[in-house]
């Protein structure tokens, strides 16, 4: 819409069209869209691809005012019948109206709503997406038409590929073939940090009866499909509305209820208002987790959850913790429903979890306290997350070189753990953070600012972390090592920093 403003501005003549999913239908910025479209009135086309999946089905008011639209037969009969004959008629003034007036009529008699007319919207449709004949002479037909239109398009997803459209939210994204000697190695036991959250959310249920869930049309991939299924008046799915996920369990937690928000970091980003003023100014302790935090692989930029910590630290009264493994994920996620008082983030990567056992019984952590993993010599890792794995296999490759660091577990990065953090930082030459987070306002940014406030030499200090840029596509080891955040590159950073002769920034 801004772009058709822009050409009217200029005095420019060309087409605009918006291509959208129905699934995006349910956002908000959606429907702010639609509505000033409505209002200016200017040359916009919207296709609408309707295929009834997000990555899961879709749900809520608007999925089913749609399939009302094109479930109608008589609608369709008389709409293709009208639209035929107008096509063989001369295209005058007198007629245009005509026509426009039996086609309003016909709506009017069959189609419920006509919720996109009333916004101001000519609606047109729905479409057969997969015959193309059809969608060449729809599409041409709106060349000349002014004002706001909607073209409704109606898809099958996975369409082409039998495997996608049989199962279509296994096939939403499709990796390549593995080569056969490498499907062998790429077996594993370990489950998932999504499918440790769906298994020990759902455990947790089982003695809270006020534990209830939110999620923003991704059950699948945040691992809650087992709990909707054992839980389902205590599962609510709200579309690809994060924000209104957000207030939605603001509004179930000041009734009493315990709500888990489970969604992707970097889609969590569309809901940062609402977690600042909504959840955290009114101190209600709802917990979010976030899924693929760091570096969520072949997805690219607009996955990678790079920021979070960045942008929830800024919030006053907020707790933020980080798992570095399996376990540590279930006891962090029974600490935040023991609590009462604030709201509490998990956050943890795309990936397996290592050392989990789902017989065991969680345990309650101190809020704020971090874990010392290993004693060293000269050196400290500060490791987030899943980085404490990376900081072992660093610390089993530098034993090589006659070096051995210590590793801290700094499963809360706020608040901190103030008192480890005395202590490593005066008994190591060489203070290491270790973050799958940008440097800017991430973790070594949170602890230079405290050795600067406790007057500590920040020239033992060392950030490593995600670079300040946006990441490009590949599997999540591959970028590490090209950011020097695996193991390997880690080792040879240490080195360096060991056999430098003066404090120089590495």
């Amino acid at each position: 819409l801004g772009i058709a403003a822009a050409r009217d501005f200029k005095n420019d003549d060309y087409k605009v069209v918006a291509v959208t999913g129905d699934g995006s239908l349910t956002g908000g910025i959606s429907f702010e869209g639609l509505n000033n479209a409505g209002m200016l009135q200017k040359d916009i086309t919207v296709i609408l691809n309707d295929n009834l999946m997000s990555i899961s089905p879709n749900v809520g008011a608007m999925s089913k005012y749609l399939a009302s639209v094109k479930i109608n037969p008589l609608f369709n009969k008389l709409k293709n019948e009208v639209w035929d004959l107008t096509g063989k008629i001369p295209k005058t003034d007198i007629i245009r109206g005509l026509v426009q007036r039996i086609e309003e009529s016909i709506k009017r008699l069959v189609v419920p709503g006509l919720w996109f007319e009333s916004l101001g919207f000519k609606y047109i449709g729905p479409i057969d997406g997969h015959n193309i004949e059809e969608m060449i002479s729809f599409l041409s037909g709106t060349k000349d038409m002014k004002g706001p239109l909607f073209v409704h398009i109606m898809t099958q997803k996975g369409k082409g590929h039998s495997s996608a459209e049989e199962d279509p939210c296994k096939y939403h994204g499709v990796s390549p073939v593995p080569v056969k000697e490498d499907i062998e190695e790429d077996k594993t036991d370990v489950p998932s940090y999504s499918n440790v959250f769906g298994s020990g959310i759902t455990k947790l249920a089982e003695k809270n009866s006020k534990l209830c869930t939110v999620t923003a049309a991704m059950a699948e991939g945040t691992g809650l499909v087992g709990f909707a299924e054992k839980f389902p008046e205590r599962f609510y799915d709200v579309g690809i509305a994060e924000s209104h996920a957000v207030i939605f369990a603001a509004g179930l937690c000041t009734e009493g209820l315990r709500p888990v928000v489970p969604i992707y970091s970097t889609f969590l980003q569309r809901a940062f208002d609402q977690i600042v003023h909504d959840v955290a100014l009114q101190s209600l302790p709802v917990v979010f987790v976030l899924d693929r935090a760091g570096l969520s692989g072949e997805d690219g930029p607009t996955h990678h959850g790079c920021y979070d910590i960045s942008y929830l630290s800024m919030c006053p009264d907020i707790i933020i913790s980080a798992p570095k493994d399996g376990n540590e994920l279930v006891d962090l996620l029974y600490t935040a429903l023991e609590q009462n008082e604030k709201p509490f983030t998990l956050r943890y990567p795309k990936g397996d979890a290592v050392n989990y056992d789902p017989s065991r019984v969680p345990v309650k952590i101190p809020i704020g306290t971090w874990e010392k993993i290993s004693d060293g010599e000269d050196i400290v890792f500060l490791a987030v997350g899943a980085m404490v794995e990376t900081a072992k296999k660093a610390v089993e490759l530098l034993k090589n070189e006659e070096i051995n660091p210590g590793i801290v577990n700094c499963r809360f990065v706020k608040p901190i753990d103030e008192e480890m953090l005395n202590d490593v930082a005066g008994s190591y030459k060489y203070c290491v953070t270790l973050e799958e987070n940008t440097l800017v306002g991430g973790f070594g940014n949170i602890i230079s600012r405290y050795f600067i406030e406790k007057k500590l030499s920040l020239q033992k200090l060392y950030n490593y972390g995600i670079r300040d840029e946006f990441i490009t596509h590949g599997s999540r080891d591959k970028l590490l090592d090209l950011l020097e955040l695996s193991p390997s590159k880690i080792k040879n950073k240490i080195i360096r920093l060991v056999n430098a002769k003066s404090h120089v920034r590495l």
